[in-house]
């Protein structure tokens, strides 16, 4: 509709223009009003130069349009006023979809920050880097269990211990491994799990850490329980 209301407002300019041109040469051949010419005259630069003016706005305003969604620059407003009915329309179809983008955009970042609270309060450490060991990601419970407070890179964890930084490089996807390593002078037993992911076609191992140092004694108790209760029911 928008589109079609200005091809019509172009071809009825070009018309009048044509028009005032035509009674020009009327004017210039037939008749000797000076004055009426010069006014004629006027009027034909006058058209042409807000012909020009209103097939360039639309020009700018469409591609102002375009460079605000390929850079995603959505604070852009198009005002509504000064250029007809037809512009307004076209404008109010750009911020509308402005406005769409600009909910969708915080749409977006709700959910990721929604996202970040989560890993950073679950219990699990969690650990992402890619190829060449670049740290993305590392949560507080990851923080806690690796005794660091930020990293940039996986080979900085060698202070800590040497084959916790092998095992990271060599685990295979969907593999578990168990790692001992000492915090506070206490001896914990780490599970680390790793999984792979594509992020805008970039690879990336996503490594969970779970201290299980406290389950392991938890069933080694157990089982210590139920041995003496086989070896006190053998006795009696």
């Amino acid at each position: 509709m928008v589109y079609k209301r200005f091809r019509w407002v172009i071809i009825a300019r070009i018309l009048f223009l044509s028009a005032l041109i035509f009674l020009l040469n009327y004017l210039l051949l037939e008749t000797e009003y000076i004055a009426a010419v010069i006014i004629i005259a006027g009027l034909i630069i006058y058209n042409i130069f807000m012909l020009v003016h209103y097939v360039e706005k639309t020009n700018r305003d469409l591609a102002r349009f375009l460079d605000a969604v390929k850079y995603s620059d959505f604070s852009q407003t198009f005002m509504l006023t000064g250029l007809g009915s037809s512009f307004n329309e076209l404008k109010t179809a750009f911020n509308d979809v402005i406005a769409k983008f600009q909910q969708a955009r915080a749409e977006k970042e709700e959910s990721f920050r929604y996202l970040q609270t989560v890993v950073q309060h679950v219990g699990i450490g969690l650990l992402a880097y890619d190829d060449n060991g670049e740290i993305n990601l590392l949560n507080s419970a990851a923080k806690r269990l690796l005794e660091v407070t930020h990293l940039k890179n996986i080979s900085q964890l060698e202070r800590r211990s040497v084959a916790l930084v092998n095992t990271l490089k060599s685990l295979e996807t969907g593999q578990r491994s168990l790692i001992k390593l000492h915090r506070s002078g206490e001896e914990m037993q780490l599970a680390i799990y790793t999984t792979e992911f594509l992020m805008q076609s970039e690879r990336f191992r996503l490594v969970s850490i779970q201290n299980i140092g406290s389950e392991l004694a938890e069933t080694e108790m157990e089982a210590w329980q139920k041995l003496i209760r086989v070896l006190t029911h053998e006795i009696m």
